[in-house]
């Protein structure tokens, strides 16, 4: 599992602040979690496999019957200032603390294997 580590920097107000690692690298990505994933497995798997993100936004999408999520993790690719926050496939793997982690392809961008 990714240890978090803090970096201080220099806000344009003047004092130090502490930021996490995950957020300095902009390891960040959209992924969802259907509903059927949420009721299919039990607390103990929802935790350890949430454990791995951060999250920054969660929205129902009822289009989806998912969560949707945007959030920081280690298992995310490192992406430059400026670049779409790419979306990814996850899989929940029960008894694992690791889930598989696909990135499928930027939101706004076009695939043809979606």
């Amino acid at each position: 599992m990714y240890t978090s580590q803090t970096n201080v920097v220099e806000d344009q107000q003047g004092p130090k602040r502490k930021v996490n690692r995950l957020i300095e690298e902009r390891r960040i990505g959209i992924f969802t979690v259907d509903i059927f994933a949420i009721e299919d497995n039990d607390d103990a798997v929802l935790r350890t496999f949430m454990s791995n993100f951060i999250i920054t936004r969660a929205e129902y999408r009822y289009d989806l019957q998912a969560f949707e999520y945007i959030a920081y993790s280690a298992l995310f690719d490192v992406i430059d200032q400026g670049d779409i926050i790419p979306v990814y496939n996850i899989t929940l793997i029960p008894n694992t603390s690791t889930p598989t982690v696909n990135r499928r392809t930027c939101q706004g961008q076009a695939s043809g294997n979606e």
